[in-house]
């Protein structure tokens, strides 16, 4: 079984205290009723680089503790409840429902007395999907209302925010969470937060967020908010660092703000100019504390791609860089591109791959590229994967879909499918350095709307697509969720 990020115990806690040897003696709390007061930052499965797909396909368990010296697991038993203690290379190690088998899980059930782990329960790269009674919130827009943080996804619908917790994919755990008090127009997850973003009126914006629980067993959420002094526009927002977002105008040179944290009413967001913006340039994504854009220029009959970064964005100091010639073509409208801002500051592009001599150029196919990983690495674009190939059409043809970056070496992508573009084709995609591989999901799996109406989100563990209802054929909301690797 691939080894999860290590999450340790808060000192507050307390709870390793009078460790011996490999005996650990957690609180009745956490093993009966959840009670931890974890820092549960990281949960699940770390992915792996290489391979047909590259995951362990979301195998469950997160490690919540690594303790002492042992040489078999019965030195490592605990009392009971949804955490396990096993022996690994000599040390004890504690997780949440572990499994030893790729592409199974256990659901930690909670409706009882006394916490347990269910029964290990098989699934396939389609692994689970949650219906829901109402329409997609953020003015209908899939893409703006899905988010995940942690073991959690959120979905905006019209009646409010929905949760659950997602152990096992077979049984998303339904959480409870407050609403907002306001309309949700958008939703940002960065590392351990979610953003959810309102209307902004009368100079204010209505911001609210929730942060990753301290309880690893947590079904209860809570919810934040503030009515910020912002008396512009913004056209997009985007993860950043330090648990904070960006919320970026569609302007001449992309004003954009760095949120702090905390927020309070009487908090005031304002935008700055992204000085020496190129002309024509515009900012497609973020990376840390900094801002992608992107441009191509045709002037030579050729379309060449361009990126480059804007420094200490969103403050005084904005500045942006020279923009990096790429050796490759690429589509002049943005409308044929995806660009996703990662949790941890990786950027994804999707878009197509485009052939063909000078004025006869057309488009055969579209890959994925990732060409920034982490909040401080460089541009690279030259590593490519194809996601689909395609008789040849318009250079601009509308085929990319969004994806998320769900480890740091694994991604979900969507792309339009060849046979009917009004539907999408769902694939994984890994990275091991420099080399990108597609998933080897037979036959992938393929949902009824085009990628223009479905919104693509990743919680570390599993991906997540959510599609609007439809009429033709008939079908609920829906949340999608995907395990790379099975």
């Amino acid at each position: 079984m691939q080894r999860s990020d290590v999450v340790w115990w808060s000192a507050a806690g307390s709870l390793l205290a009078g460790f011996v040897a490999c005996s650990l003696d957690l609180d009745e709390a956490l093993l009966a009723k959840g009670d931890a007061g974890a820092d549960s930052s990281l949960g699940g499965s770390s992915g792996a680089g290489g391979g047909a797909s590259g995951g362990n396909g979301g195998t469950g368990g997160k490690i919540l503790d690594s303790g002492g010296a042992c040489d078999a697991n019965a030195e490592c038993e605990t009392d009971g409840g949804c955490v396990e203690g096993r022996c690994s290379g000599g040390t004890c190690v504690y997780e949440l429902c572990p499994v030893s088998t790729a592409c199974t899980a256990r659901a930690c059930d909670t409706t009882t007395a006394v916490n347990a782990c269910k029964a290990p329960e098989a699934f396939t790269f389609r692994a689970g999907t949650v219906t829901l009674p109402d329409a997609v919130g953020c003015s209908g827009v899939p893409g703006r209302c899905v988010a995940a943080i942690d073991d959690y996804v959120f979905v905006g619908t019209t009646s409010g925010l929905n949760a659950w917790r997602v152990l096992s994919p077979l049984a998303p755990e339904p959480v409870n969470v407050q609403s907002p008090s306001f309309a949700i127009t958008r939703m940002v997850a960065i590392d351990n937060r979610l953003f959810i973003l309102g209307p902004a009126s009368a100079g204010k914006l209505s911001i609210a967020w929730i942060d990753v629980p301290s309880d690893p067993l947590a079904t209860d959420l809570t919810i934040n908010s503030a009515g910020v002094n912002f008396s512009d526009t913004y056209a997009a927002a985007y993860p950043a660092a330090q648990d904070r977002m960006f919320l970026v105008q569609n302007d001449t040179l992309f004003p954009a703000a760095y949120l702090p944290h905390p927020l309070t009413s009487q908090t005031t967001v304002t935008l700055y100019p992204s000085a020496g913006l190129v002309s024509g340039a515009s900012v497609v994504a973020a990376s840390g504390t900094r801002l992608l854009a992107y441009l191509v220029d045709t002037s030579l009959g050729v379309y060449e791609p361009q990126l480059g970064f804007i420094t200490a964005a969103g403050t005084s100091s904005a500045q942006a860089g020279a923009l990096q010639a790429q050796t490759f073509e690429a589509p002049n409208s943005l409308s044929a591109h995806h660009f996703t801002s990662g949790y941890d500051g990786s950027v994804l592009w999707t878009t197509n791959r485009i052939e063909g001599a000078a004025g006869s150029q057309e488009t055969t196919g579209v890959v994925l590229r990732w060409p920034v990983i982490g909040s401080s690495g460089s541009i690279d674009a030259g590593a490519e994967v194809v996601l689909a190939s395609f008789n040849p059409t318009g250079v601009n043809a509308a085929l990319a879909g969004p994806s998320a970056v769900i480890t740091p070496t694994l991604a979900l992508a969507t792309v339009a499918y060849p046979p009917d573009p009004q539907q999408t084709l769902v694939r994984s995609v890994s990275r091991s350095g420099s080399t990108l591989t597609l998933g080897s999901e037979t036959p992938p799996p393929v949902l009824p709307f085009p990628p223009s109406q479905i919104g693509v989100a990743a919680n570390r563990r599993y991906g997540f697509v959510l599609t609007p209802p439809s009429q033709s054929p008939t079908t609920a909301t829906t949340l999608h969720i995907f395990a790379p690797g099975c």
